[in-house]
């Protein structure tokens, strides 16, 4: 078998950097990597914000619901390789520790053949589905799948949702290049890249989006779609060099699959549990509902990327922390005390959002206003949610994947449940959103359990930081009570009382979290002068 990484890559800094075991590079500290990533995100989200007004201002909320359906299928897809490209995440970094580079190189080859071909297929299969609409239609029909309308049992998919079906074809290609060499740049740890090309994706989407919609609508997402995907799997493609050839291992496939299929049916739940809720409104209500519950999540998501991007850093961290250190020091430092100082902060953004929403949303999408009730309920939800990266990625590093697994099962089982019965007692999408936040809440239930069972050694003071991360959802809770009947009571302007409601919450939080360290020990100690000497080091950097 050949190497994936030849002698003259044509980066040759980035190959050089990864033929480097880790013990031979000095590690930047966490925390500066963390934020560093992070800013990458929030560039990209800040950037983001404007196609993000301009997008569904653009469609109509009907048409807004059949993108953001289609838009779960690469999603579903990306899913195919079963688990070997997330064992390849995990042991690239152990594999590249003991220099068996010529065993990496088979297993990357190995993912790539097994993943592309079955992504090829998936591919097809969407193209085939919009070239032949009424063989498609019937197809779904005998599978008893509800179709979107009564017409298409009859007629096939509407022209849009054909093209739509051919975009997504094209997306599922792109998405599966752009997972396979993201999923190389983490194992890696090479973190700087994926940040230049989150400012990279950022740029070229808020071009191409806003003027093709403007020109040719839905048609001009689906072309912005696939462009932007070109650019930025292009981007990435010349920075790796190669990354493998289509040859199959049988041998290193049996050893991936037997340690990555666990894990990967973990990712595919949470899959699931976080789409139920849209694919039930398309089930049991209409496309144009979809349409207002889209907002509600594209509103949710924005708040979403520090959880995520503390996974991305300190999984690998965790998974060799592992092999050298206590269960106890591990689950302190990757796992307690990244949750403890994010959920003391979180609420900031959180509390902001549930005070500004009901007024920005119906001056920024006035075809949405029925989003503001579903994005309050999904807010209080999300606060768990975000604690779920953590325990997810430490039942991981345990090697304990049928618990992990069975964590989802009595949230996934509650959440359709909920969704049925709130939405045929017409609570419409506000109920679909308290079924998926009181699954979220479950969820994050059953990880703290599972890990109690599972870890053999816990650090000192668990159970008071357990208690400890549901103090500021509580807090929070309280104010956006106190807030929201105290402040109407004095100022009936709506705007000017949302103004001091955020003036009064603000400071607030920034009170508490300034002496919270003196009661939970792992919070590190954060104050004004922290911020103005991070600022004036990001200048000198700059």
């Amino acid at each position: 078998m050949s190497v994936a990484l030849p002698q003259a890559p044509p980066i040759e800094a980035f190959t050089e950097e990864l033929s480097q075991p880790f013990e031979k590079r000095k590690p930047e500290p966490l925390s500066r990597i963390i934020a560093k990533y992070a800013s990458s995100r929030i560039y990209g989200q800040l950037i983001n914000t404007a196609t993000t007004f301009c997008r569904p201002n653009l469609l109509t909320p009907e048409l807004f619901g059949l993108w953001y359906i289609l838009k779960i299928i690469p999603g579903y897809v990306i899913n195919v390789h079963m688990g070997t490209m997330v064992s390849l995440r995990f042991l690239i970094p152990y594999l590249r520790a003991r220099k068996e580079e010529d065993r990496i190189a088979r297993m990357k080859n190995t993912v790539l053949s097994f993943s592309l071909t079955l992504t090829v297929l998936a591919a097809l299969t969407m193209a085939w589905a919009s070239a032949y609409p009424r063989a498609a239609a019937r197809a779904l029909i005998l599978l008893k799948v509800r179709m979107p309308t009564p017409q298409a049992f009859e007629y096939g998919f509407t022209y849009e949702q054909r093209v739509g079906m051919l975009c997504v074809a094209g997306l599922i290609l792109f998405q599966f290049a752009y997972e396979y060499i993201v999923t190389l740049f983490r194992a890696y740890e090479r973190f700087n890249v994926l940040g230049a090309n989150n400012y990279l994706r950022a740029t070229v989407t808020f071009a191409l989006t806003v003027p093709l919609m403007y020109v040719w609508g839905i048609y001009g997402l689906f072309i912005s779609a696939l462009l932007v995907q070109l650019i930025v799997v292009g981007h990435l493609r010349y920075k790796s060099g190669p990354v493998g050839e289509l040859k199959f291992d049988p041998g290193a496939f049996r050893e991936l699959l037997a340690r990555g299929l666990p894990m990967h049916l973990s990712d595919v739940a949470m899959i699931v549990l976080i789409t139920i809720g849209p694919i039930a409104i398309a089930r049991w209500m209409s496309t144009e509902q979809v349409g207002y519950y889209a907002i509600a999540l594209t509103l949710i998501n924005f708040l979403q990327h520090l959880p995520g991007t503390t996974r991305e850093i300190t999984e690998p961290r965790m998974m060799r922390g592992l092999a050298h250190t206590s269960e106890a020091e591990v689950s302190r430092e990757y796992l307690l005390k990244p949750l403890v100082n994010m959920v003391y902060i979180y609420p900031l953004a959180l509390g902001g959002a549930l005070l500004t929403i009901p007024v920005v949303v119906p001056l920024a999408f006035p075809k949405y206003a029925a989003a503001v009730a579903p994005t309050l309920v999904l807010i209080y939800g999300f606060y768990f949610l975000s604690m779920c990266e953590q325990p997810n990625a430490m039942l991981l590093a345990l090697n304990r994947p049928i618990r992990l697994l069975f964590s989802f099962s009595v949230p996934i089982v509650l959440n359709v449940a909920l969704c049925h019965i709130f939405i045929h007692r017409d609570m419409g999408i506000s109920g679909v959103a308290l079924a998926n936040s009181l699954s979220y809440f479950t969820l994050f239930a059953m990880y703290i359990l599972l890990l109690q069972f599972s870890m053999k050694e816990k650090c000192k003071g668990w159970y008071y930081h357990i208690v400890a991360l549901l103090v500021p959802f509580i807090l929070m809770w309280d104010m956006m009570y106190v807030l929201g009947h105290l402040v109407p009571m004095f100022i009936a302007n709506r705007y000017l009382a949302c103004l001091l409601q955020v003036a009064i919450y603000l400071p607030t939080w920034y009170g508490f979290r300034v002496l919270a360290p003196r009661f939970v020990p792992l919070l590190t100690p954060i104050s004004w002068k922290d911020c103005l000497s991070l600022l004036r080091a990001r200048k000198s950097n700059g």
